[in-house]
């Protein structure tokens, strides 16, 4: 079984149409559990040249959930932030008009570019784009305002009104538990417990539009109202029925509260523009990327952490400034010494190779993005810094590892994967042959490109025959051809899947394991011998935005991977005797078998943690959680 400790099952049903249900239906669509096609003209081919990658598709529904063996899942509420569309703003000469004039024919008038660009949005997001539209307008008068809190509330209320339910076609109901002991039952009842967690504090904002107001009034230092909303909306929230267990305190957008960590580098960076400044608890103006906590930030932290108001909220770090988590790290370490053990925790992460987070402060996020070019990791100080990942071991929490591409991988591969990739396949057809044949990493680009286009191919042929067996009078002609087409796509990505699957599994893996390196390295006595092994799971992140490691692109894909990590350990073991780069594989068992630590990640991990921590006694009275394992950590 897995536990998922963030993901966004409800992102796309709420916010978006699919083919299974009238284009013209109400939002939120009903369907969360078959896959999710988007309807014809809902969707923009420009997007290719925002992200390599680009899902048209849903990587996560209820059905997809039951067959990956996905039993637990902290969900994540998110109302998406007006930074998805304010490069319209002055788009006159910019770099988004260039692109979107690239569409053959006249040049593009205003509306049409709006259009193009919100299509845009919309594909990237999974938003449908006049969701897009209302977020960039938010004009009352048209009643098309777009009102962060009240989407978030929605949003809530949406996922408490499907649990439960079964279609005819579905594999499996889902249940929200309010504490570890309603999960254990909820999954006992063979449904998938959900926990409701929620991402970026701008969900306890206003109106979108609303924005530049409030920046203007925090600019001139008046931040009354922003008070007043962030404390009435965060109270209504922590004291109605299921409050949040977690939530990411920061996200894309700045929220008047602390720094937010770079989150889009490349081109990406010049349509969804993240910078800005205010001034921190010492009352100097920084950056948004260097700037901590904002004095209202600080007071509603602790407004979330109160167990007087409602329950506690755990704080999830990921998205916030390295000089934001050093602070936040600084608090939790003073609290801990006044008997409040506050577990710092990480949702869906991955790391930098960094080893502090104060060499996050400062950072030019562009020029790092293109220099470093030799590391195997995304050194942006979005991830974790090694100094980071021991404050996290030490105080009891927990990191989840993302299965996204862009926050897993470096420039350059790990050693380990060239030399897995040296087992790859390069047609001879295959332009410049020879040449893929002497370097493994191009190889790996070669294959996964294969794998790409196959399963971009199958994805529209199985939307394709969706469509047809809507019509009226389908042609089961064209529905057996469709059928034929798919047996032979899905058996191509059944085959680039299994050639590929141990370079994947060892960059997952490669994450991991310098993670329990780095605890192990450390100066910290207490947590050695394996005490990282605690505190890793999976933080999918599937409908993030993400650009998922390709073999897991569904939740599907994660079936048998107990089974399939196991079997690749066990090789990496094998070819420790020849290869130095899989010696680790060997070190860090510390005297067990590699299913223990593998059923530890997926699963034991997660529940000694809920156990812990997930209960009325941590959060609402005080007791519990570290308290019982104090013995077992240093202070």
């Amino acid at each position: 079984m897995i536990f998922d400790f963030h993901a966004h099952p409800s992102f796309k049903p709420f916010n978006s149409r699919c083919i299974h249900h009238l284009s013209d239906q109400p939002l939120p669509d009903p369907e969360l559990w078959k896959e999710r096609f988007r309807p014809k003209g809902s969707t923009h081919i420009l997007p290719r040249m925002l992200e390599k990658e680009v899902n048209y598709t849903s990587q996560i529904h209820l059905n997809s959930m039951a067959q990956g063996r996905i039993k637990g899942m902290c969900v994540s509420i998110y109302p998406l932030e007006r930074v998805f569309t304010i490069a319209l703003e002055g788009y006159k000469n910019s770099p988004l008009e260039k692109i979107l004039n690239i569409i053959p024919g006249n040049e593009i008038v205003e509306e049409e570019l709006k259009e193009g660009f919100f299509k845009m949005v919309a594909t990237l997001t999974g938003y449908d784009a006049d969701v897009i539209d209302r977020v960039n307008r938010g004009e009352k008068s048209k009643g098309t305002e777009y009102h962060y809190f009240n989407q978030a509330k929605l949003e809530r209320d949406y996922l408490i009104s499907h649990q439960n339910k079964l279609p005819d076609y579905g594999l499996t109901a889902y249940e929200i538990a309010n504490n570890y002991e309603e999960y254990k039952k909820i999954i006992d009842d063979d449904k998938i417990a959900f926990l409701l967690s929620a991402e970026g504090m701008n969900m306890f904002l206003d109106e979108s539009t609303n924005f530049e107001k409030h920046l203007a009034a925090e600019k001139a230092g008046d931040t009354a109202e922003l008070r007043k909303i962030y404390t009435e909306n965060v109270t209504e929230f922590k004291t109605y029925a299921y409050p949040p267990f977690v939530l990411t305190f920061a996200h894309h957008q700045y929220n008047f509260l602390s720094g937010h960590a770079p989150s889009f580098v490349g081109i990406a960076d010049t349509f969804f523009d993240q910078s800005g400044s205010a001034k921190g608890l010492d009352g100097k103006e920084v950056s948004y990327f260097d700037l901590g906590f904002t004095p209202l930030g600080f007071d509603i932290l602790e407004l979330l952490l109160n167990r007087k108001v409602g329950r506690r909220v755990l704080i999830d770090t990921k998205h916030l400034s390295a000089k934001a988590r050093l602070e936040y790290h600084k608090y939790v370490k003073e609290q801990r010494e006044q008997g409040d053990f506050i577990p710092i925790v990480q949702t869906h992460t991955a790391v930098s190779g960094r080893a502090s987070m104060a060499d996050g402060i400062g950072e030019n996020p562009k020029k790092l993005a293109k220099t470093d070019k030799k590391s195997e990791f995304f050194t942006i100080s979005i991830n974790l810094f090694d100094d980071e990942i021991v404050d996290i071991v030490e105080s009891d929490g927990l990191m989840g590892i993302m299965l996204d591409e862009k926050r897993t991988m470096g420039k350059r591969l790990p050693k380990q994967t060239l030399t897995l990739a040296q087992e790859l396949e390069a047609r001879p057809v295959a332009p410049k042959f020879q040449e893929l044949q002497n370097d493994p990493q191009k190889k790996f680009e070669y294959n996964k490109g294969e794998f790409k286009q196959s399963l971009s191919k199958l994805v529209k042929l199985k939307c394709e025959l969706a469509l047809e067996k809507k019509e009226e009078s389908p042609s089961q002609r064209k529905i057996r051809r469709l059928k034929n087409k798919i047996d032979r796509f899905e058996g191509k990505v059944n085959y680039l899947r299994m050639r590929l699957e141990h370079c994947f599994l060892s960059l997952f893996m490669n994450q991991v394991l310098y993670i329990v390196k780095t605890v192990e390295n450390s100066d910290k006595e207490g947590l050695k011998g394996g005490k990282a092994w605690d505190h890793i799971c999976i933080g999918s992140d599937y409908e993030g935005v993400i650009n998922p490691l390709d073999v897991f692109y569904y939740a599907h894909d994660l079936q048998g991977l107990e089974n399939k990590l196991e079997i690749f350990w066990y090789k990496a073991i094998r070819l420790s005797e020849k290869y130095p780069e899989f010696q680790m594989y060997k070190d860090y068992l510390f005297g067990k078998k590699p299913s223990y630590y593998i059923k530890k990640m997926l699963w034991d991990n997660s529940e000694m943690f809920l156990k812990k921590y997930f209960t009325e006694e941590y959060l609402k009275n005080g007791n519990g959680g570290i308290e019982s394992t104090k013995p077992s950590l240093v202070s």
